[in-house]
């Protein structure tokens, strides 16, 4: 765009001098003036160049970081399935501890139970066989 912005002044130039050539000779500092002019339109053409440049590398940079970090959160995601999964997991084998827990103290109460009966009718039969 720069280019075609370059040539077009150059042409505009050509051509206005192109007609007061018709009219008039040319000055010499007019001449100088179009040299300067032509030097600082490549001078920008030159710099926005290389802007395009820097920007076109800084996009690219960008596009490659987007990159990293969707594949590196692709894989976090997949460590929090899978975290979930075994936390599901845990919490399952957590509440299957909880009901023989709580099976293990009924039987014990239970037994305490029969135990203590067991000791009363042995207490019981002690005392029979004292009065025998």
């Amino acid at each position: 765009m720069s280019d075609t912005l370059y040539r077009s002044a150059s042409m505009a130039l050509r051509s206005s001098a192109a007609e007061i050539g018709t009219y008039a000779p040319m000055a010499v500092a007019d001449l100088g003036s179009l040299t300067r002019l032509e030097d600082k339109i490549r001078l920008l053409q030159d710099d926005f160049d290389n802007k395009v440049e820097d920007l076109n590398k800084h996009v690219n940079d960008l596009a490659q970081q987007r990159q990293r970090l969707q594949a590196e959160n692709s894989d976090l995601l997949a460590e929090i399935h899978d975290q979930k999964v075994q936390l599901d997991n845990l919490q399952h084998v957590k509440y299957q501890l909880a009901q023989q827990l709580e099976e293990a103290r009924r039987r014990l109460e239970d037994a305490e139970r029969e135990r203590s009966q067991m000791q009363a009718q042995l207490h019981q039969v002690q005392l029979e066989l004292d009065s025998v």
